[in-house]
């Protein structure tokens, strides 16, 4: 086994280590650690990786501000390959390459490349491929069930949220690429995951927007419930962001121009978002943006029948998060996502949310308090009209924000037509 550590943001950006077992890694600003990072939020001895045969553990070591893998914070996990490991402001990928000689020779020790967490018999590395895994732990087929769509051949994983996985699969109908989503089912499907997914389904369909990913199908395979939606091959917003940094204002612009007329086309059919950040903006090489994942959208003229998001339930992600949805997510309306839509406009402007905290009651305290850096901080071609526009999106009080996305939108319009003309003008 090899593992391989490529430093995908950082001072060490491109950087590429390798490592073979056994031995432990330690992590850390530190001279005295194994792999040095030069990181100032990072701690001096930040966190530990185990690789013993075929397996690698991480161990935070009591850092002060954490160590997550995926977007999660993590005291002690079992790695993967495709793992990214955030410390402080350094993201490392993680890449696991086992040799199968070695783990034929491990098993025949009576070793093995994995364990079936539930009946604990050795996964054959054969086999591994095609076991549920989800954050080290793995299920073998026996144990877990295959998944069959009827009507669909199911070829790789997309990603995975926090109800649902997303995989690349085949219409066998008309031979065309979707993308299909599973419920998760770690344990027995609940009525309140049920509801959820279900809710989930008969929010999207209700949309069909040029920039809104489109649901195709749906329906339950036991003990799976899915649904289909075309496939859109591209990347998430974020991904731009972390690839070419600061985007140019016109590519900015146009993104969230499309972006805000789907906002708006949800706003007329009374559904919110409550999940706007760059993360579910997918954006295709031609540059023809789409708004992703409605898990967490609601209809505001049924608000509070479904019982799903109780009264003083927060949902959401944090950094884009507007103060009414962190105390009371049940009564966020079109407000909420022109919020989380302004803040995710500062972050394509900037390359970062416009609050960062170390833990959630950092961010509560800044979202409900304080102030984003300004824009100016970070580059200085945005006029002071788009700088003012994101201002008023982000106000802390609902009220003072924009009533819909569509004032944002003929906002960037108007300035995107002045600069085209000026340009025609000019030349």
């Amino acid at each position: 086994m090899k593992l391989r550590l490529g430093f995908r943001t950082g001072h060490h950006r491109g950087q590429v280590l390798e490592f073979e077992p056994p031995r432990t890694l330690v992590l850390g600003r530190s001279s005295q650690t194994d792999v040095q990072i030069y990181d100032e939020r990072i701690s001096r001895r930040h966190c530990a990786l185990r690789l013993e045969g075929n397996s690698v553990r991480l161990k935070d070591m009591g850092s002060n501000n954490g160590t997550y893998v995926n977007g999660a914070e993590v005291r002690e996990v079992a790695l993967t390959t495709g793992d990214v490991i955030t410390l402080g402001s350094t993201e490392v990928e993680v890449q696991i390459h086992v040799d199968l000689e070695s783990t034929l020779d491990l098993q025949g020790q009576g070793g093995a490349a994995a364990i079936c967490t539930l009946c604990q018999r050795p996964i054959p590395p054969e086999q591994l491929a095609l076991a549920a895994e989800h954050r080290g732990r793995y299920l073998c087929r026996v144990c877990s069930p295959r998944i069959e769509v009827p009507g669909y051949r199911l070829d790789r994983r997309l990603g995975e949220g926090a109800m649902g996985v997303v995989y690349l699969a085949i219409q066998e109908r008309t031979n065309q690429p979707v993308a299909l989503k599973v419920l998760k089912t770690r344990g027995p499907i609940t009525d309140e995951d049920r509801a959820r997914f279900i809710r989930e389904v008969e929010t999207s369909a209700q949309l069909d927007h040029p920039h809104i990913i489109r649901v195709i199908d749906h329906g339950e395979a036991p003990p799976f419930l899915y649904y289909v939606m075309e496939y859109v091959p591209g990347r998430s917003l974020n991904e731009w962001i972390r690839t070419h940094g600061l985007l140019p204002l016109p590519s900015v612009l146009r993104v969230a121009v499309q972006v805000a007329s789907a906002l708006e086309h949800a706003r007329e059919r009374n559904v919110v978002h409550r999940d706007i950040k760059p993360e579910n903006i997918i954006v295709q090489g031609d540059g023809h943006a789409k708004l992703a994942d409605f898990g967490l959208a609601k209809n505001v003229a049924t608000s509070g029948a479904s019982g799903l998001t109780r009264p003083g339930e927060g949902l959401g992600t944090l950094p884009y998060m507007p103060p009414e949805q962190i105390d009371d997510a049940l009564f966020a309306d079109h407000r909420a996502d022109v919020y989380s839509f302004g803040a995710t406009i500062y972050h394509m402007l900037t390359g970062r949310p416009p609050f960062v905290g170390k833990a959630p009651l950092e961010f509560f305290l800044k979202i409900r308090e304080g102030t984003p850096p300004p824009i100016s901080d970070f580059r200085q071609d945005v006029p002071l009209i788009l700088q003012q526009m994101i201002t008023k999106s982000m106000a802390k009080d609902p009220a003072e924000r924009y009533p819909t996305a569509r004032d944002m939108h003929d906002i960037m319009v108007q300035f995107l037509k002045a600069e085209f003309d000026s340009r025609q003008t000019a030349g």
